[in-house]
């Protein structure tokens, strides 16, 4: 153990490199066995598989392999003529550690952000690799949102807004680089960056967003922006209002209108219903002459006179 020890504190004294690099189409980060003293840099999307590997060896079987994030323990191989190892509790549902030296996560964490060391003994004890990898994981960006409005001033006002992290922004005019063009960018929040472009300037605005595990990409067509005075402004507003007022007072004449030709007409006959039910008609006979005695024939039909006689009308004469 106190050989461990001190070749342990040896190792750490070396003086560490890092090198950038990123995970694989596969999602491999690599410890550099060639190279102990280079700390590779590995980044991997979020959600995505994850591998950590390292070549094993002629006697890897017979080496206890420690693999750590930080001072947090993930796996640890058991030396022997068949291939075993222990998970501990965080990842034992998560995590499976492979013979040829990778350990696998199904799904990367922001949590599994961190440098690991992998760490392999030999049957005395004594220290043979301590490997080191820094490992971050991102959140990739989403496809960006253009916005634009033509500023009073004449200007050209654009805003780029993207989800992911961390993300970086990046502007061009028509494929070339807008840093030497007269513009002004300001990032209003880690998601959404503006940009203000004079108003005679036309073409493609393009608005890159990118992070170390994806890019994303979004393009507006640029048209010319004119300069508003205050006066056109006060001018637009007193028409607009003109406007609503007619409007307003013919829809007023409408409504009249309309309301004194819904009214009933008045009878012709005053206050008599022109609609008579028939059932209110008496039928009456008056006959043309006088009354005498005797038998005397009947007047023909031809002399008979028919009238109608409202029935309310008597209840009111009586």
């Amino acid at each position: 153990m106190g050989h461990r020890l001190v070749l342990v504190g040896v190792v750490l004294m070396l003086t560490a490199v890092t090198q950038v690099i990123s995970a694989d189409s596969r999602g491999v980060c690599r410890f550099l066995q060639e190279k102990p003293d280079e700390v590779p840099f590995c980044f991997v999307s979020r959600g995505e598989p994850l591998f950590l590997h390292v070549d094993p060896g002629p006697q890897f079987l017979e080496q206890e392999v420690i693999l750590q994030n930080g001072d947090v323990p993930i796996a640890r191989s058991i030396p022997g003529p068949v291939w075993d190892y222990s998970l501990y509790p965080g990842y034992s549902s998560r995590a499976e550690f492979f013979s040829n030296g990778t350990l696998f996560l199904d799904q990367a964490e922001r949590r599994d952000t961190g440098r690991y060391h992998l760490r392999t003994y030999n049957t005395a004890g004594y220290l043979l690799w301590d490997l080191r990898l820094d490992l971050e994981i991102q959140v990739s960006v989403s496809e960006p949102v253009l916005s634009l409005i033509c500023l009073s001033g004449g200007e050209t006002q654009v805003t780029c807004s993207s989800e992911g992290e961390p993300m970086e922004y990046r502007w061009s005019l028509d494929s070339q680089s807008v840093a030497n063009q007269p513009i002004s960018i300001s990032n209003q929040s880690h998601h959404i960056t503006t940009i203000t472009l004079p108003g005679h300037m036309t073409g493609n605005l393009t608005c890159k967003v990118m992070n170390d595990v994806s890019t994303s990409i979004n393009t507006i067509h640029l048209s010319t922006c004119s300069v508003v005075s205050e006066r056109l402004l006060y001018m637009v507003l007193i028409k607009g209002v003109a406007v609503m007022a007619v409007i307003l007072l013919l829809l007023v004449s409408l409504c009249v209108w309309l309301s004194q030709t819904s009214r009933p007409r008045p009878s012709s006959t005053g206050d008599v219903d022109e609609k008579v039910d028939l059932d209110d008609i008496i039928y009456v006979e008056v006959v043309k002459g006088c009354k005498t005695d005797g038998d005397q024939a009947p007047p023909p039909f031809d002399k008979v006179v028919y009238g109608q006689i409202r029935m309310d009308q008597l209840e009111q004469e009586s």
